[in-house]
């Protein structure tokens, strides 16, 4: 119970600001929520961080 009231206020502290924002920027935090999501959905997340790391590495 402690965890969801704990997942609760940092869903508040994040959605405090945003409620906030203009259209315009409204806008783009949605498009960007709903790529992570889909990206986690679809696991590309977890690929995704092994490409940079190993792209880190050629660059260096």
């Amino acid at each position: 119970m402690n965890n969801t009231l704990n997942l609760q206020g940092e869903r508040l502290r994040l959605f405090n600001p945003i409620t906030g924002l203009d259209n315009k920027s409204f806008a783009k935090v949605k498009k960007n929520v709903k790529r992570l999501i889909h990206d986690l959905q679809r696991g590309k997340m977890e690929s995704d961080s092994k490409k940079r790391s190993t792209s880190n590495l050629c660059l260096a």
